[in-house]
């Protein structure tokens, strides 16, 4: 009777063991989504007006075979006054095929 009560618990301590490792897992693909998304960001900030424009609907991925990559940014760029471009970056996680992340920002006309 012990040793069956013992192997359920093993078997429970296994089973959330597990699970925390999976949950890690997701956290450190989750963190390189983010670093991948602030590079994207700052490689933005230094393009002028009509560059940006120019960007709206292009893709960037994390590798540099689209096929192989973990992480894709959708760019969408577009005038929202007079004076202001408003960007719109969306992370998509390829291998869960699931948006992770929206970032909005403006940016001022020169």
């Amino acid at each position: 009777m012990a040793s069956a009560v013992l192997a359920v618990l093993l078997l429970a301590t296994a089973l959330a063991l597990g699970e925390n490792v999976d949950a890690t897992q997701t956290s450190k693909d989750l963190m390189s989504g983010a670093v991948f998304l602030e590079s994207v960001e700052e490689d933005l900030a230094s393009l002028n007006g009509a560059e940006l424009l120019a960007m709206n609907g292009q893709s960037v991925f994390d590798s540099a075979d689209p096929a192989r990559a973990g992480f894709q940014c959708v760019i969408t760029v577009f005038q929202s006054t007079v004076s202001l471009l408003q960007v719109e970056l969306r992370l998509v996680d390829l291998e869960a095929g699931r948006d992770v992340a929206t970032v909005h920002t403006l940016r001022a006309l020169t």
